[in-house]
């Protein structure tokens, strides 16, 4: 045997008693054991203690050896080393076998699942639907017909496709295409109030920008609240307003949505105003400080080295 299962729980349990000496002799006589397949003889334990280098440790052989072996008919035997050589020989005279017959057998294969096939089972499994089930026997009586024949009055029963057929003879109606330029105007229902501008509030008019138009008086008012002073009110982008605006005649709006649009137009000129104004000052700020830095150096030249 060149492997057997070596078992650390049981080993600690039977030698925790013995001295590391006595450990490695009862291993070494184990393991030759198990090289040997055989028990060890009794009449050669001079020869197994030379053999496995224990030829000083002959009382320490004896000694495991009538503790963990028993002598039969001559040879020392261990239970647990029998058990394991007589399983690994009866495992081999099985695969000699079956290597004599041409590999093992075909039934000693692991059953493959069959899942899919219980699935189907289960499907085909007839339900119970809780209605006692009636069986036919022969002495029931006939069931008799008693409907009333067809008379005259009823409609005669056709056959479906045939029907199908003869409308698809008959010609197929054409629809006639509605004029696409009717010369008569469509009627509308209720007065022409009814046709609503959504742009329109109640009050107001929608007109066109021109370029004489002027905001309301509260326009101020709406200003500051919408947060432009009245400071901002620059006449260049009133008048630019006034010129795009009145260039688009289709645009309609009320004096309420001109003002608004107006506000939205100065906020946009006075935030440009505002980042130009503040990259100016960022500018002379960096030119300042450059100045400075260069006076800095050219009075440390003069003055020399006490300068620095």
């Amino acid at each position: 045997m060149y492997y057997y299962r070596f078992n650390v729980a049981d080993w600690a349990l039977h030698t925790a008693h013995l001295s590391p000496e006595e450990e490695g002799v009862y291993l070494r006589l184990i393991n030759y054991y198990y090289d040997t397949e055989t028990p060890i003889p009794d009449d050669k334990i001079q020869w197994l203690c030379r053999r496995l280098r224990m030829g000083s440790k002959t009382k320490k052989v004896q000694a495991i050896l009538e503790e963990f072996f028993k002598l039969k008919r001559g040879n020392w035997h261990h239970n647990r080393c029998d058990l394991e050589v007589a399983a690994y020989h009866e495992k081999s005279d099985q695969n000699r076998l079956n290597g004599k017959r041409g590999g093992r057998p075909k039934g000693s294969k692991r059953p493959k699942k069959k899942a899919k096939t219980q699935a189907k089972a289960k499907i085909t499994q007839p339900v119970n639907s809780g209605f006692p089930k009636k069986t036919l026997t022969t002495n029931q009586e006939p069931v008799t017909t008693n409907q009333e024949p067809r008379t005259n009055n009823q409609e005669p029963v056709t056959n479906c496709r045939e029907e199908e057929k003869e409308k698809e003879k008959e010609p197929k109606k054409t629809r006639s295409k509605p004029d696409q330029n009717p010369t008569e105007t469509p009627v509308v229902d209720g007065p022409a109030t009814d046709i609503r501008d959504f742009h329109q509030r109640p009050g107001q008019d929608t007109f066109v920008m021109t370029m004489d138009w002027a905001p309301s008086e509260q326009f101020g008012d709406r200003a500051v609240v919408c947060g432009i002073p009245e400071t901002a009110f620059d006449p260049h982008v009133f008048g630019e307003f006034k010129s795009y605006w009145s260039s688009r005649p289709e645009a309609r709006n009320t004096m309420d949505a001109w003002e608004h649009k107006l506000i939205v137009q100065l906020r946009r000129a006075a935030t440009k105003i505002e980042g130009a104004e503040e990259r100016l000052k960022n500018a002379r700020t960096r030119q300042t400080d450059k100045i400075t830095h260069d006076q800095n150096i050219v009075s440390a030249i003069v003055g020399g080295a006490e300068t620095w």
